[in-house]
């Protein structure tokens, strides 16, 4: 049964006073027997034994300092300052601060010119310390266990057991905790996007997961749940190309250049027109007449026709009225004059222009300043 004991102090009358007496089996007169005097005691208090102090060395943590020692070959080698008189008994705790980091996986210390073997515990196993687990100048916990020096807190740290965390020592808990290394454990999430300028598969360094090519020939776009075009995940749109249509066109007008012009005829020459001979057929008429003499026998009348003197025509005048009867006219066939050489020049009319089509209804480029990657896409 394990005591954990309460030393009382002893309170005496006297503290520093002796009794001197004679001893009887001792045959020299001069040896004497001397024995303190306490006087009253009030509380003689708990005898200090070397069974409580011995186990009090053995449960305290004692500082010692560690020296590299270079002329050993095949593995690295520390030295301490500390005298262990005692027996080496397990749970032994020293602190000390390494002066180097450990470059072998193979490390030893030198306690009561024995050399341990400094390791350490993953996942309730003993076991060599990787490189670097040992950090220069860093204050670590070791304990005797076993015949072998335990790397502790600096290196160990865990859910329970404080210390200073080292990269080795976090990725030992992560291939405790997920059953893979930090070089193969992968940051992104399941969904999430991962870009490179290599065409490698993210797979073959995220062993266990697995990728699909993402937006191919496409940019990407965050999404704005206000905007139709961009308000869900994956959604597509867009063109590479595109055809103007004529509301796609700007507000623009043509124009075309003073409508103020003539247009000349060219001369047909000095030339005449001739009308043949023909005749003229005047329909029947009368004419009124005012008669100023009176004739019995009639009047003669003149009729002038067109063109002429005049050519007689038989009428009977009666009551004022002069009637006859219808006749043809006769004319020759006469020339008309010429009026020489000349142009016609015609005024400015009403007219409209017409613009003949232009263009060949190609696409053009609708494609933004771009520079290309590979997207990948985690799917598991």
């Amino acid at each position: 049964m394990s005591i954990i004991k309460n030393l009382e102090k002893g309170l005496y009358e006297f503290t520093n006073y002796f009794k001197v007496s004679a001893v009887t089996d001792v045959p020299d007169p001069e040896v004497k027997r001397v024995t303190p005097f306490r006087g009253a005691i009030t509380n003689s208090g708990d005898l200090i034994e070397a069974e409580y102090i011995n186990t009090v060395a053995q449960a305290g943590v004692w500082w010692i300092k560690t020296t590299k020692d270079t002329t050993v070959s095949g593995y690295e080698k520390f030295t301490t300052d500390i005298v262990i008189e005692q027996t080496l008994v397990d749970g032994f705790k020293f602190k000390t601060k390494f002066p180097t980091s450990n470059a072998s996986s193979t490390v030893k210390i030198l306690l009561k010119g024995v050399e341990y073997p400094i390791k350490k515990v993953v996942s309730g196993t003993v076991v060599d310390l990787a490189i670097g687990d040992i950090t220069a100048g860093a204050i670590a916990n070791i304990t005797f266990v076993n015949d072998t020096v335990i790397l502790e807190g600096e290196n160990l740290a865990s859910s329970t057991v404080p210390g200073i965390i080292t990269e080795n020592r976090v990725e030992e808990i992560a291939n405790t905790k997920t059953n893979t290394t930090l070089a193969t454990w992968c940051p992104f999430p399941v969904g999430a996007i991962y870009m490179s300028t290599t065409s490698a598969n993210p797979s073959t360094f995220w062993t266990g997961t697995t990728w699909q090519a993402f937006a191919t020939g496409k940019t990407i776009v965050g999404i704005d749940t206000s905007d139709t075009d961009f308000n869900s995940v994956n959604k597509v749109g867009g063109s590479k190309e595109v055809v103007l249509t004529v509301p796609n066109l700007p507000t623009h007008n043509h124009t075309v250049g003073d409508n103020t012009h003539t247009h000349s005829m060219n001369g047909a020459g000095y030339h005449w027109h001739q009308v043949n001979d023909h005749t003229h057929l005047v329909p029947d008429h009368t004419h009124q007449v005012v008669l100023s003499l009176w004739n019995e026998k009639g009047a003669t009348l003149g009729h002038v026709g067109s063109g002429g003197t005049g050519r007689e025509f038989g009428h009977h005048v009666q009551d004022g009225w002069a009637q006859g009867g219808s006749v043809w006219t006769q004319a020759s066939a006469p020339n008309t004059n010429t009026v020489g050489d000349h142009v016609h020049s015609i005024n400015n009319t009403t007219h409209s222009h017409t613009l003949s089509n232009t263009g060949s209804n190609t696409a053009h480029s609708n494609l933004q300043p771009y520079i290309v990657t590979y997207i990948w896409k985690r799917i598991s």
